[in-house]
């Protein structure tokens, strides 16, 4: 049914296979075991492609996750510090009543509890509101019904503990603190601890480690043993999702560090946005509003941290998955080759080139493309090969596994001329311009080298000497008459010791009917040694990942090694010499690459795929439109901005109420203060403004560093994935999210300075005055 099928495509990787081999299995038993077919999993294999994608976005989500958790954290601790500084004398009294303190701890986490479980309820419900609202809006992408009564254990453990947590570790300090004061002092409702001077004498045997030091110790000691334990262990395993959630602690760890090391810049970063902010009369407001920086120091430090951690993580994951959704892109046209390709995953079931050679001639013909190209299977992969081709260079004696491919002399007509990177080419030879390229392909069917630029007769007799006469004399002179003009990853030059012009050995091992394994050598000779070939991913500047790439030649070459026993038993022919039963005496196709005429609309582009498809096996040949791809990428992009921008709005609401609470302090602390200066001249409205610049101050200043952090921490990133994924840096910064994030910053400043001071603003300087006194 669809339910169950649905089921299945929802569950994760492993579930997902071990159903559908139990559903295969099944099947199977049913039709009978010797049943002559295979089963395939064609929509699995199209989810397999994006695991790596999922697996980023987990990433990014638990960044988000944690991000939100500590300015949680921060927010909740400075509203219990404000709590706790209302409720000094309070708390004070009901301890001079003979309260003792652990009850009184008791009463606290108590009460504490009592705003979590109604606020963890709500949120949970917050929770299945919002997640059947995005399950409809995602319905009109993925044409699914929505699951709105479905969600993950995962989500609601994860929400549940930190609704427990957060209050929890928050409320640490300011009960602490609480406890530790003194009955006089808390008593005292005129003291105020920030004009306080405190001198603590301490032992240094006392003392012992220093807080930093063992801070230090631990962190260092964690850091060791999630770098030489837990990630080599993720690659042993082959656990992803594992790496990748190491792989967020040490960026997370990073972001974290930078923002605490950029609290030091505060307080010069505050006097210069200050300095530039002030023009005019608002200029004689520029000393009260330094002293409040001063008088506000503690405050305003953790409302500058909050702000400072929202904005660098926002600005990370905006500018991380902006760079990283464009390098998908290129990925994409890599991966390809071209505008549109046809595969055939199955080499008994080749590509029809004279049936598509037909099809895509009209097509040509009518304006529809502007060019094709084939490519073969590799030699591997064909019924007489024994096993995987090995190349090496001459002088040296370790082979490497190559996959030997025979491409189409038009190839370059067809492909990306973008992503053909030739990073060394043979002068002996001139090239050909193609689309801005030299024409390396067409080259090599144009000239083929020759040993000394001589071709050796072959009615010329060949002489041997020392040979037994149980052995078969091989045509030595029509094997290396020729050499194998070839394209190949630049990487060939270290690890092959093979340049551009220079020669290696190309060793080809297949098998006869009698079961014999012949090794046949040829010699092969790169035309180009390139850092880049659309359509072929496996060559690129990287060492790693040499052997997973092809050796581009000339499609009749290919089929002279695949036809390597005529070669080799050419003058000793028998009915022992020939290939093993079931073999391949001519290449068969793989790959298509189709250029289409550029300004289709995307109705004639869909029209054409889609006649191709019909006109292909629709089991084994799998057309693939670039621009389809790229369009799908930008609106799951898009869909992923929109919930970037979702969790702005959360993290400026946090810091929202976080600087509220601050100025709340600031106000009330200063309120006697705000009197005398207004019985001494000075306007309400003036004052407001003090506190409004004050609160600007702050958040264009961790603006300013969180911005740069964020995009510090993206870049360092991005710069490590493109190694892997052997692209060029370049950089895209997310200017809507940025700008949105910034409004609402700077709107959150100026409305969480101006209700606490209105509120004291609005009241008789008199009332102020004996209120305070």
């Amino acid at each position: 049914s669809d339910v169950y099928k649905r089921q299945i495509y929802y569950s994760g990787d492993t579930e997902r296979t071990r159903r559908l081999i139990k559903a295969t299995n099944d099947l199977f038993r049913a039709v009978g075991i010797d049943f002559a077919g295979d089963a395939q999993y064609p929509l699995p294999t199209a989810l397999a492609g994006f695991y790596f994608l999922q697996l980023f976005l987990d990433s990014v989500f638990t960044t988000v996750v944690v991000v939100i958790a500590v300015l949680g954290v921060l927010l909740v601790y400075m509203l219990l510090v404000t709590n706790s500084e209302e409720r000094q004398f309070e708390v004070a009294m009901i301890r001079a009543q003979g309260m003792s303190k652990s009850q009184l701890l008791h009463l606290l986490v108590t009460q504490a509890l009592a705003f979590v479980i109604p606020g963890i309820a709500i949120a949970i419900s917050l929770l299945l509101l919002v997640n059947a609202i995005v399950e409809i809006v995602l319905e009109g992408f993925t044409k699914a019904p929505p699951r709105t009564d479905r969600i993950p254990a995962a989500a609601i453990i994860v929400a549940v503990l930190l609704g427990v947590l957060v209050p929890i570790i928050a409320n640490w300090s300011p009960v602490r603190a609480a406890m530790s004061t003194s009955l006089r002092d808390a008593l005292d409702i005129y003291r105020q601890k920030n004009n306080e001077t405190i001198v603590t004498t301490v032992r240094l045997a006392e003392l012992g480690l220093e807080p930093w030091q063992v801070f230090l110790g631990v962190f260092l000691t964690i850091a060791g043993f999630v770098i030489f334990y837990i990630i080599p262990l993720s690659f042993i395993f082959n656990n992803l999702y594992l790496f990748f959630l190491m792989m967020d602690l040490i960026l997370l760890t990073m972001l974290f560090g930078l923002c605490l090391l950029s609290y030091s810049l505060q307080g010069i970063l505050q006097k210069g946005v200050l300095w530039l902010m002030l023009w005019g009369p608002e200029v004689k407001l520029s000393t009260m509003i330094k002293r409040n920086f001063q008088s506000h120091k503690d405050r305003n430090a953790l409302t500058f941290m909050m702000f400072n951690i929202s904005v660098s993580a926002v600005v990370f994951a905006g500018v991380l998955f902006t760079l990283l959704a464009g390098s998908l892109s290129e990925t994409v046209r890599i991966f390809n080759g071209a505008d549109l390709t046809v595969q055939s995953i199955n080499i008994d079931i080749p590509l029809e080139k004279d049936r598509l050679e037909s099809i895509l001639g009209e097509a040509k013909a009518e304006g529809t493309i502007e060019a094709f190209a084939f490519s073969t299977f590799a030699l591997r992969d064909y019924t007489q090969s024994y096993r995987n081709e090995q190349v090496s260079g001459v002088t040296t004696i370790q082979a490497r596994s190559l996959r030997v491919t025979g491409v189409d002399e038009r190839l370059q007509d067809a492909i990306f001329p973008s992503f053909v990177l030739y990073a060394e080419t043979d002068n002996e030879y001139s090239y050909t311009q193609n689309q801005g390229k030299d024409d390396i392909v067409r080259s090599m069917y144009a000239s083929i080298p020759f040993i000394n630029n001589t071709v050796i007769d072959e009615d010329v007799p060949i002489v041997f000497t020392g040979y037994p006469e149980n052995v078969t004399i091989p045509d030595v002179s029509a094997k290396y008459q020729s050499v194998i003009p070839c394209i190949m990853s630049i990487t060939a030059k270290d690890i092959l010791g093979v340049g551009a012009g220079s020669s290696g050995i190309l060793s080809y091992q297949y098998r006869l009917s009698s079961q014999r394994i012949i090794n046949s050598l040829y010699l092969f000779q790169p035309r180009a040694l390139a850092t880049k070939v659309a359509g072929f991913a496996g060559i690129s500047s990287l060492p790693f990942g040499f052997t997973s790439g092809n050796l581009l030649a000339p499609i009749p070459l290919v089929e002279r090694i695949l036809r390597s026993n005529d070669t080799d038993f050419k003058y000793a022919a028998s009915s022992e010499t020939t290939l093993t039963p079931g073999f391949d005496w001519d290449v068969k196709y793989q790959k298509v690459y189709i250029k289409l005429r550029p300004g289709l609309s995307t109705t004639e582009r869909s029209d054409f795929a889609n006649y191709i498809q019909s006109q292909v096996n629709p089991y084994y040949h799998v057309p693939l439109d670039t621009q389809e791809l790229i369009d799908t990428i930008g609106t799951a992009a898009s869909l992923i901005n929109y919930f970037f921008y979702f969790i702005s709005a959360v993290t400026v609401i946090l810091d929202a109420f976080m600087l509220w609470l601050a100025f709340v302090s600031n106000v009330r602390s200063q309120a006697w203060s705000f009197g005398v200066l207004r019985s001494l001249g000075f306007r309400a409205w003036q004052l407001t403004r003090a506190y409004v610049y004050e609160a600007l101050c702050i958040v264009i200043s961790s603006f300013i560093v969180g911005t740069i952090t964020g995009i510090v921490v993206a870049i360092t990133l991005t710069l490590q994935l493109n190694v892997f994924l052997d692209l060029p840096f370049t950089f895209e910064f997310p200017v809507g999210l940025f700008f949105f994030l910034l409004g609402l910053s700077l709107f959150a400043a100026v409305v969480g300075s101006i209700v606490p001071s209105r509120a004291v603003a609005k009241l008789p300087i008199s009332v102020v005055l004996r209120k305070m006194d």
